[in-house]
């Protein structure tokens, strides 16, 4: 962690997994993810399907009717929603009130050069908000900058490039040499996303419908947390569906293993974007955050 001026501050360690020779946390660009969750799904046998979405679920009792767009319908033995923080299935599990909150905060992002000092997770404070740097390839990293807004302020898309310029305007060192050398004139190039998180209630599934990732525990990015927790998820979920006979069973066991665990990222994710909003004060990041990595280096 650095300041606004660039200016060293403090380490924050991760938490090695026992036995393991890997780095206690790595990272992936989206792309690549998708790529190799897709090739393996379709290594075991799975069809994939693009360009379609349901209209409708109709749980049977000894499975659930999809009926697609098109009209094609489908008999699953069971459906989980995986569709993300504007799921559409989690309103056949809760009432249609439970939604993600918006937090008050929003994050920039924009890909850049994997610069030889970022070699791991960098923070840098700033009068404004908190930017970041964050290595996802070998030769790629992104930037990012947390910073609190209203919905309705978000700036037009093309004015992003002159919005992140002048947040940036006064930082030194990376955030200072990002701003100067590779903050993009194109919009395209710029990500802006509202911070949203959720904690649903236990049980998260009704009948054969279940839900996980982002449709039922919104994580904001401050724990880059958000799809580890729904790849964490998808094993737990295999796992129980292998072991027991009965889907009820198996979903009990999932939101039993899954609730706590994931209730702690949602929660101090938050907090840490409540800190750097100055509504925390005394709140202790670090402390919290090494809290996190290392129950998240425990086994599932």
């Amino acid at each position: 962690m650095y300041d606004h001026d660039g200016n060293f501050i403090r380490d924050i360690h991760g938490t090695p997994i026992e036995s393991s020779t890997l780095p206690p946390m790595n990272g992936v660009t989206r792309p690549r993810l998708h790529e190799i969750l897709t090739e393996r799904a379709i290594e075991v046998g799975v069809k994939v399907q693009y360009s379609t979405s349901f209209v409708s679920l109709e749980d049977r009792g000894d499975d659930v009717l999809v009926t697609l767009e098109g009209g094609e319908q489908i008999a699953a033995d069971i459906v989980v929603g995986a569709d993300g923080v504007a799921s559409k299935v989690r309103g056949y599990v809760f009432a249609a009130e439970l939604q993600p909150e918006y937090i008050g905060q929003s994050a920039y992002r924009q890909n850049m050069p994997l610069l030889p000092e970022i070699d791991r997770i960098i923070l840098q404070e700033g009068p404004n908000g908190m930017a970041g740097f964050v290595p996802i390839g070998k030769d790629l990293a992104y930037m990012f900058f947390n910073k609190p807004m209203a919905r309705n302020e978000r700036p037009a898309t093309a004015d992003l490039p002159t919005a992140l310029r002048t947040e940036l305007e006064g930082f030194g060192g990376l955030a200072g040499r990002f701003r100067d050398e590779f903050l993009s004139d194109d919009p395209a190039d710029i990500v802006l996303r509202p911070e949203e998180a959720m904690i649903a209630p236990a049980p998260w599934h009704k009948g054969r419908v279940v839900l996980m990732g982002d449709a039922v525990h919104a994580i904001t990015p401050h724990l880059g947390h958000g799809a580890a927790q729904a790849i964490e998820d998808g094993v737990v979920l295999g796992e129980v569906l292998s072991k027991h006979a009965g889907v009820e069973e198996a979903f009990v066991e999932f939101t039993e293993r899954r609730f706590e665990r994931c209730k702690l990222i949602v929660e101090t994710s938050r907090n840490i974007g409540e800190w750097e909003m100055g509504n925390l004060p005394g709140f202790d990041n670090v402390a919290a955050t090494m809290h996190v990595l290392k129950v998240m280096a425990q086994p599932l």
